[in-house]
């Protein structure tokens, strides 16, 4: 197990007042990704191009 699937759990677990989350909500919870990556604009990506 990974230390971020821990730290929820034991966070999630406190929240609840003692019952630990459920499997299945652990599992959705996990598929979301940690940090989204900022997204390049459309003329950054056009000064990459070799075109013009």
């Amino acid at each position: 197990m990974s230390a971020r699937i821990l730290l929820v759990g034991e966070f999630l677990t406190a929240k609840s007042g003692g019952y630990p989350p459920p499997k299945r909500f652990m599992d959705l919870l996990m598929l979301k990704p940690q940090l989204r990556r900022p997204q390049q604009t459309q003329t950054a990506k056009a000064e990459l191009l070799p075109f013009g």
